[in-house]
This record gives structure tokens, C-alpha cells and sequence, in this order.
């Protein structure tokens, strides 16, 4: 099976898809080193020389023979886009009406509130707002950008405020058939770690399992979030809902603050406490199968995606890969200030044992990229 992985950023499932035996080609922006020197690949910043725009990934998958395509973080957002890229090929994931559909949070507050499913408060543009605090977040988000904490100001169209909530972060993960959900993982999100990004909101990586309180409900409410989620809109493969652990009552719950209708970035350590790809499972999935999955090693398993302080001017990444970092550019790539260096990947016994290992991991970067200095 030739396969077509698409996105804005795919290095980690196309080396998912390769490991799983699939013939890979791959189209994203970033074109980064790693990726190329594993499957064929096109790049929107080494092809086409411009900046991300989504329809450019389309020009670029037009040259790929292929007969089955997925993608990644950041279509969700264009329904439109995907349904292209499917033309004349398989679609392993869910279809441009899904992704409309499940990706408004006018449909999710009505579907929560008639499931009784507790979460975040939201309002929408000329809606009256309560005391409280909130976070205006655009409805077209991904990885945390474009999240800021609301001053009163008015709010734009395309965005909505949600309820500003503190608690730990997570992202839960499904495998979805049409009609059931079946919970693969809980993985812990990074989000604003000072070691790895000066952006308050901002995604930055994952670790699992998960480790809550003791006396924490966790898996039971996100089986019911995922069942009621694959129920009302035939939600199909892999798929993600973030979430954070708050209180509501005398106890703390799972509520979810987005729905990811795709493979997400927390696979990758999923799939290494798994010790095996998945892409087999989001195949099936898709048919409307539904597989026994594979049960986790012990251990922790981490990644932290580290992003620059200031601009970069790298010399050679030669050897990178051998030390635990993916995503990684080319020899001479400069780098903007606040975007991302490369990811890092670490593991250990325990969590402070796992990030432990990211922050020095995170730190190395650094020094070797000569971005100690703040901004």
C-alpha cells in the first residue's frame, strides 16, 4: 500500500507508517532532515520556497502517486483541503462534513450539555460574558496559538472565550470505528514548560502515562466523552480530545477543551510505550474494524519540542538523530525567533525521572544552537 502522509508537520507519522511496512511519501511544510532521509518528500519551504498555507500542500500532493492518504495536525481546520487531497484516493481518517462538524464548539456545548458531560464554560461573539477568567482562543486553533489570556477586549469573529481553568493537561486518545470508541492512551500535555518554550499556551510536548491524584476519575468520563464524540459524528481511526484535570464538585475531572479528529503529535509516545505502530490499527479502524490493542510497557516515555529564543543560525545537525532529537533541520537552517529548534525524546522509571531527561535533553540544544540567551 503506497501511502500519502500530509499535514504541516508529519516526520512523526510518516516514520510511524514506514516502520508499519507501508510505502511512504510524505508533504508538509517543514521538510526537515530526519524526514527526507526516510521517505520521498516535498516541503512547502523547500519547494515551493513560501510560507504555510494549506493549499499549497495540495500542489505539492498532486506529483505523489499514492493510493491511500492520511494527515495531520493543522487540517482539521480546513475541511475543504482534506476533501482534495482525497480525491481519487483512500481516506483513512475522517471527511471534510466530519471535521465541520466536530470542530464547532456550538455543536460540542449542545452535545456536552445534553450528555451532561462537564466542561469548560463558553461564550461566543454576542454573547453576554460572566465574571470570571477567560481565555479567547480562535476557532481554527492548533498547538495553543493564538490562545491569550481575555482583558474585556471585543471579541474578534472566528474566536470564542472559554473558561480560563487551572489544572494539569492532558490529552486523551481513541480509536474510533463510526459507531464505538475504544480508549488507547492518556498522555500528559506540555504546555508552557519554561524549558522548552516562552509561550504561555503553547503545545510543547506529551508524556505517558498520565499520573493523577489518587481518589481522580480519569479513564471512565473520557470513555464517555469518546463514545458520545464517535456517536454523534462518526468519528473514524485515531483521534484526540485535550483536556484538563479540574475541579467540579469535591473531586477532580477530565474536561475537555478541544477535539483533535486526527492522529495527534502525543502518537509518537504512544507508540513507544506501545513498542509498535499504530497506523495498522487507524487503518482498520477506518473499514469500521476495531482491533485489540497492544498493552503498554512499563516505564515513562516523553517528548519536548524545543523552540528558540531568539533567531538561529544553525551549523551542521550531523548526528543529531544518534542523540534523541527528530524534527531536525538542515546543515545552515536559521531558525525564527520563537519557533521550533527540533524535538527531543527521552524516557525513565518515573515522570520527574522522564522530564527530568527532556529539560537536559532541552538544555544541550540550546547551548550547541547558542540560544542560552533570552530574548
Amino acid at each position: 500500500m503506497r501511502l500519502l502522509v500530509v499535514g504541516y508537520s508529519v516526520r512523526a507519522l510518516a516514520q510511524s507508517a514506514r516502520q508499519a511496512g507501508y510505502d511512504v511519501r510524505a508533504v508538509d511544510y517543514f521538510g526537515d532532515r530526519d524526514l527526507v532521509e526516510t521517505v520521498p518528500t516535498r516541503s512547502i519551504r523547500h519547494d515551493l520556497d513560501q510560507a504555510y498555507r494549506p493549499e499549497g500542500l495540495v500542489e505539492l500532493a498532486r506529483s505523489m502517486e499514492v493510493e491511500a492518504v492520511v494527515y495531520t495536525g493543522g487540517l482539521e481546520n480546513h475541511p475543504s483541503v482534506v476533501e482534495e487531497l482525497r480525491a481519487g484516493r483512500k481516506l483513512w481518517g475522517n471527511d471534510g462534513q466530519t471535521l465541520k462538524e466536530v470542530r464547532d464548539w456550538r455543536r460540542l456545548d449542545a452535545l456536552f450539555r445534553q450528555r451532561k458531560i462537564a466542561f469548560p464554560q463558553v461564550v461566543f461573539p454576542g454573547q453576554a460574558v460572566p465574571p470570571g477568567q477567560w481565555l479567547s482562543k480562535p476557532e481554527r486553533g492548533a498547538g495553543g496559538g493564538g490562545i491569550h489570556r481575555w482583558q474585556g477586549e471585543s471579541l474578534r469573529r472566528g474566536c470564542y472565550l472559554q473558561e480560563f481553568l487551572r489544572g494539569p493537561s492532558g490529552s486523551a486518545t481513541f480509536l474510533c470505528d463510526g459507531k464505538r470508541a475504544s480508549l488507547v492512551a492518556v498522555t500528559e500535555q506540555l504546555v508552557g514548560e519554561r524549558a522548552f518554550t516562552d509561550g504561555e499556551f503553547t503545545w510543547c510536548g506529551n508524556l505517558v502515562p498520565f499520573e493523577s491524584a489518587e481518589g481522580d476519575e480519569i479513564e471512565g468520563p473520557l470513555e464517555e466523552i469518546g463514545q458520545a464524540l464517535t456517536e454523534t459524528f462518526g468519528l473514524r481511526g485515531l483521534n484526540g480530545v485535550d483536556f484538563i484535570l479540574a475541579s467540579r464538585g469535591e473531586k477532580a475531572v477530565p474536561l475537555p477543551l478541544e477535539v483533535n479528529p486526527r492522529p495527534t503529535a502525543s502518537l509518537e509516545v504512544i507508540e513507544a510505550a506501545l513498542g509498535r505502530s499504530l497506523l495498522p490499527w487507524h487503518e482498520a479502524a477506518c473499514r469500521g474494524e476495531l482491533r485489540q490493542l497492544p498493552r503498554p510497557r512499563k516505564g515513562f516515555w516523553g517528548k519536548a519540542v524545543v523552540y528558540a529564543r531568539r533567531e538561529l543560525h544553525l551549523g551542521t545537525t550531523e548526528g543529531w538523530h544518534e542523540r534523541g532529537r527528530r524534527d531536525i533541520p538542515h546543515d545552515g537552517e536559521v531558525i525564527p525567533a520563537r519557533a521550533p529548534i527540533c524535538t527531543v525524546l527521552a524516557g525513565g522509571g518515573d515522570r520527574e525521572e522522564c522530564i527530568g531527561a527532556l529539560e537536559r535533553a532541552a538544555g544541550v540544544v540550546r547551548r550547541e544552537s547558542g540560544d542560552e540567551e533570552g530574548l
